[in-house]
């Protein structure tokens, strides 16, 4: 049971991808000036209002991209989605054990941007792998969602990997 659009309740047997507390990655379908329309596994999309949005539209994504949403409900009935917090992501996200560190090491992994700054973004890999990317290791800043490969460059205290969009220092120089 959900709310349509004019806020009445309406039945379905599909069981959504995504519910209230709990986040998943969902396909983004289109944007408008409203915001993100994505796909949670209902009947209808479902919308993640600009204002969850970055200021940039350029940085928002856009159809096939993938976002960590949760579904919420306003105080008039109207179904939203919410994008994943940075405490939320820090506790879904898994950290990497001393003995994989190497391993990982200049190793590619794909990942989407969940967080962006002017700092630097913020990604989540499949494997639950939290990994940041600095801005000087970037030659510019991805969308939100955009399926990445990121390249592993070191790892903090905390398990969180840091990557870089940039080749190797001697492909550079080619």
């Amino acid at each position: 049971v959900y709310p349509n659009r004019s806020g009445d309740l309406f039945a379905t047997q599909n069981m959504p991808d995504i519910t209230v507390g709990r986040y998943d990655f969902v396909r983004v379908l289109n944007t408008d000036r409203d915001g993100a329309r994505v796909d949670v596994g209902l009947p209808r999309e479902v919308l993640i209002p600009w204002e969850d949005l970055p200021k940039l539209k350029a940085l928002w994504p856009e159809k096939g991209d993938e976002l960590l949403c949760t579904l919420r409900i306003d105080r008039d009935r109207q179904m939203f989605a919410r994008l994943a917090s940075e405490t939320t992501v820090h506790q879904m996200f898994t950290p990497v054990a001393a003995d994989k560190i190497e391993e990982l090491r200049n190793q590619m992994i794909q990942a989407r941007p969940y967080r962006l700054l002017r700092v630097g973004t913020f990604l989540l890999s499949e494997d639950g792998y939290k990994i940041f990317v600095h801005e000087s290791e970037r030659q510019e800043e991805p969308r939100l969602g955009q399926a990445c490969d990121v390249r592993i460059i070191g790892v903090n205290d905390k398990g969180e990997l840091n990557g870089s969009f940039l080749p190797l220092a001697h492909e550079r120089l080619d």
